[in-house]
């Protein structure tokens, strides 16, 4: 293993405080603009998991609804509540790589990772609260415990890394390929493979797996609905052009990840695979052999169909780390190579800083030349919604509100229901695998006459709730806007004598 390097070469920029002054800049614009901007449509359903806390859910694991449980029990019912997790996890997982950079490498190394994993677009978007928030952190806290026993030979981490590696997989399938590749990290050097002696090894499997039973066993006693659901990415390959699947994966990852980390971890991916045990590339094993089968996995998928941008989100941090060694260590050892790797040292932080200060320009500001880029504009008006749908519902005297628009807009309908106190409930129509997690007494003793919720594209003549009722009646029409500007338009009927098929909608 390279010696660690003294603080003192390492340059201002990449010492820790300075490190942890551009973190605690870039966490002020994520906190503010989560604080700005209404949830999106993915994190209202992991809201209303939030509300019904349990074992799994037809989508993922259940991780992603305690933590937003725990935000919203520590800081209350509001975006910055459900947001508070994915808020803290960067700077644990900037911790994390800072120490594992400097166990397995040295100071300088360890800090332009960092740099470059917070000065990326993925790190940037971080305030929204999904899966894949618990799933990075939980597989960056796994390898640091490897790399804390690879340090100090202490085999009691390995218990560590089976609690981690637990929790990560109760985030997000994606992390049982982390097991897989510990499991290379093992058996590829006849060191390592001593390992497997440490009975405390094998503990923290077993740790690995009682974390993740509660899943278990709930997928087993719900038809494995999770597992089969995730399952079908893996043959769904309608209509997929593999080449274009292959450029586009490249080219989002280039620009969310950043295009200098991404060619400069592919080379030291590569060097450390040709030459496992030349100096100075022993200790890439870990960061590369850990993410080896997930990537394999991820360029198997783009053959056959999308690989979406935020899949490789749990691997960035180790990308970051090995793309770091390459520009610190190994460029500089090639010196026909050393200005390229000088410009690119530098480029990616430039890159890091431009792409990243117009994401929270834009989210910030929302200037109007580039008003068809903005996302966050879609964030904006469910609050103001629900209170004209409530408006509605007061006057027509409806004890309930129902919507079949999905599960965005039931999961935001009820989160705002939620932070505004309202005791009316919102009530999925349709879809009932997917809002199966309701206890069946939220959907008994469902009175009339009740409010039914339709989207429309346009102001005057919202599409009828047709089939679902007897009798119904148009009340008037609600809009969500962004300041001045109408996002949506939502049809507000006065509904009551339910059919057959609308029972059979609710699950009854």
């Amino acid at each position: 293993m390279t010696p660690p390097a003294p603080d003192r070469e390492t340059p201002f920029w990449f010492r820790p405080l300075a490190l942890i002054v551009v973190v605690l800049l870039l966490l002020a614009g994520r906190t503010w603009i989560a604080v700005d901007t209404d949830l999106v449509g993915d994190e209202g359903y992991y809201t209303l998991w939030s509300l019904y806390p349990g074992p799994g859910y037809l989508d993922h694991p259940p991780a992603i609804a305690w933590a937003i449980a725990l935000g919203r029990l520590v800081l209350g019912e509001s975006e910055l509540g459900v947001r508070a997790f994915a808020l803290a996890a960067p700077l644990v997982i900037s911790a994390a790589l800072y120490r594992i950079g400097r166990l397995l490498f040295d100071p300088t190394t360890a800090g332009v990772a960092v740099l470059w994993y917070n000065l990326s677009a993925g790190v940037a978007l971080s305030f929204l609260s999904t899966p894949d928030v618990p799933s990075t952190l939980f597989w960056m806290l796994a390898i640091w415990a490897v790399a804390e026993f690879i340090h100090g030979r202490n085999a009691n981490w390995w218990l560590v890394v089976g609690v981690m590696a637990g929790l990560g997989v109760m985030g997000k399938y994606t992390n049982l390929f982390l097991g897989l590749g510990l499991l290379l990290f093992l058996l590829s050097s006849r060191e390592r493979r001593q390992w497997l002696r440490l009975w405390r090894l094998w503990a923290g499997g077993a740790i690995a797996l009682a974390v993740m039973a509660p899943n278990l066993i709930w997928n087993a006693q719900n038809g494995w609905a999770t597992a089969l659901f995730q399952g079908r990415r893996i043959t769904n390959s309608a209509g997929s052009d593999a080449v274009g699947n292959f450029i586009e994966l490249l080219a989002g990852q280039a620009l969310f990840l950043g295009p200098f980390t991404l060619i400069f971890f592919v080379l030291g991916a590569g060097l450390h695979l040709v030459g496992p045990t030349r100096p100075g590339r022993a200790a890439l094993a870990l960061p590369v052999l850990g993410s080896l089968p997930a990537l394999g996995y991820f360029l198997y998928h783009a053959s056959h169909a999308r690989v979406e941008l935020n899949w490789l989100l749990p691997l960035w941090p180790m990308m970051a780390l090995v793309a770091a060694w390459t520009a610190v260590r190994a460029i500089p050892r090639v010196p026909v190579l050393w200005q390229i790797g000088r410009a690119g040292f530098y480029g990616q932080a430039l890159f890091g800083v431009l792409l990243v200060g117009l994401l929270y320009a834009v989210s910030m500001f929302h200037p109007s030349s580039l008003a068809d880029h903005d996302r966050t504009r879609d964030m904006a008006g469910w609050a103001e919604l629900l209170q004209q749908i409530d408006a509605y519902a007061d006057a027509a005297g409806a004890s309930w509100i129902g919507t079949m628009e999905g599960y965005g807009h039931v999961g935001l309908l009820a989160s705002y229901g939620k932070f505004a106190g309202a005791a009316r409930r919102i009530v999925p129509i349709g879809d009932s695998a997917r809002f199966s997690f309701i206890p069946a007494a939220a959907r008994e003793g469902l009175t009339f006459p009740a409010v039914f919720v339709q989207a429309s594209d346009r102001a005057g003549n919202p599409p009828p709730p047709d089939g679902l009722f007897g009798r119904f009646e148009l009340l008037g029409v609600a809009e969500r806007r962004f300041g001045t500007e109408v996002k949506a338009y939502f049809g507000v009927y006065k509904v009551s004598e339910p059919t057959a098929a609308f029972q059979a909608a609710i699950g009854d």
